[in-house]
């Protein structure tokens, strides 16, 4: 069997969390502020009942930290590059007898959702895997058990815990994390259905609730920002993207509808740089020459997936006499951050980083916020009907198959996938269902 209590510890933050309304007594929230640290945490409410799930039965659970508990500094030491998801998973739960594990890793979150045997008591010290110290651990980590990991799961594949309120691209971060842990043969009897029950709860939430009308990306977002702060916008602007990848693409296809004057691709593989340029009818430049067209323009978006800063102050300074006196914005969106922190100090050059965005995020927010309601009563049906398919059954009972079968790109499921009941939906305002 499967536990399904819940366990929350939440870093201190700023932000409150949007998945859930106010917490009951029945909830434990800790936080660093005046509670001492993690291992000094109260135990979960059946714990302190006498409950021994912990020691008889598998936890699912989620342990990580995101843009409402950690800076771009933190998250960027512990983001794991598409390449690298497998071989660090596998390791992990090689390293800690894990049964299934799946790894998440944005631009604005790491997040490890695994299954513990029984027997094992999962914490948030699994961040030191990565690197985290226990006071950075303290500060930053956050870890959810049981209905509250997959209440969060639901809610952050539905982008309502996005640094933008209702965005779509987390969705398919979501399932590519998935696919590729299944492809490996890490997720299972657990993770299998819980992941494609949060795919399908994102595509309800989208579908009847107004949550994500009109909501942008941080691809978007960046191009907004570029509009507002470069005299005269995107119409008197040169600009130049950096990376070609998911979130290139979504800049580049925002900064054409914005009416950029002209806009340069420069990816590593020429071909991408190419095909997207070609969409947009912009230039793509190779990467063999992205020093000399970084000295030429106006705006830059970095974009491009690096260990390291690939732009560093000198280099840039040693560069910058061919702008004759321009102000260059630089606007860095990737995780980990590639333009260097001190190129804030050069004299008419402009540097936000991905939090800097929150600003503009801001202006988005009230309207989608009032469809938070309408989301979390569809989130609530879909972790019920979690629980319903990852109860015990008694014994000699027939258990249906919980090893879905394979995902395809609609990831609805068909037929046989979970939707909304009509009471459910019933309960939306009219004309969003």
């Amino acid at each position: 069997m499967l536990v399904l209590t819940s366990k929350v510890v939440i870093a201190k933050s700023t932000d409150q969390n949007i998945l859930s309304p106010a917490k009951t007594d029945a909830e434990v929230v800790w936080t660093k502020a005046g509670c001492g640290t993690l291992s000094d945490r109260p135990p979960c409410p059946d714990q302190a009942a006498g409950g021994d799930h912990q020691a008889s039965s598998p936890q699912f659970f989620m342990v990580g930290l995101s843009h409402r508990t950690a800076p771009v500094e933190v998250r960027e030491r512990v983001s794991v590059p598409m390449a690298e998801l497998v071989p660090q998973a596998r390791r992990l739960l090689e390293a800690h007898g894990l049964l299934e594990v799946v790894l998440l890793s944005t631009c604005n979150r790491f997040e490890i959702y695994a299954v513990a045997p029984a027997g094992q008591e999962p914490g948030p010290g699994l961040l030191g895997f990565f690197g985290l110290n226990a006071e950075e651990i303290e500060n930053f980590g956050q870890f959810l058990t049981g209905e509250r990991a997959m209440e969060h799961l639901f809610g952050v594949t539905a982008g309502l815990d996005s640094m933008v309120l209702g965005e779509t691209e987390i969705s398919g971060q979501v399932k590519q994390a998935y696919l590729t842990a299944q492809a490996a043969g890490l997720t299972g009897r657990i993770t299998n259905p819980v992941f494609q029950l949060a795919l399908r709860t994102a595509k309800a939430i989208r579908t009847h609730t107004p949550v994500g009308r009109g909501a942008t990306s941080v691809g978007s977002v960046a191009v907004e920002l570029a509009d507002k702060i470069f005299d005269g916008g995107l119409a008197a602007a040169d600009v130049l993207i950096l990376g070609a990848g998911q979130m290139g693409e979504t800049c580049v296809r925002h900064l054409k509808k914005h009416g950029a004057r002209r806009i340069t691709v420069c990816n590593r593989s020429a071909d991408k740089a190419i095909r997207l340029a070609a969409e947009v009818g912009g230039q793509p430049v190779p990467w063999s020459e992205r020093w000399d067209a970084i000295a030429s323009h106006d705006i830059i978006v970095g974009a491009a997936a690096a260990d390291g800063y690939l732009i560093e102050a000198p280099a840039f300074a040693a560069r910058r006499g061919k702008r004759a006196g321009r102000p260059c914005f630089l606007i860095d969106i990737a995780v980990p951050r590639i333009f260097a922190p001190r190129l804030v100090e050069l004299e008419g050059v402009f540097l936000y980083d991905i939090d800097d965005l929150r600003r503009v995020v801001e202006e988005h927010k009230d309207q989608r916020r009032q469809a938070l309601p309408q989301a979390r009563a569809l989130i609530a049906e879909a972790v019920a009907e979690g629980r319903r398919r990852l109860a015990p059954r008694p014994r000699g009972a027939a258990r249906p198959a919980l090893r879905p079968r394979p995902m395809t790109d609609d990831f609805d499921g068909g037929r046989r996938g979970w939707r909304p009941s009509s009471v459910t939906l019933r309960t939306l305002p009219a004309g969003v269902s």
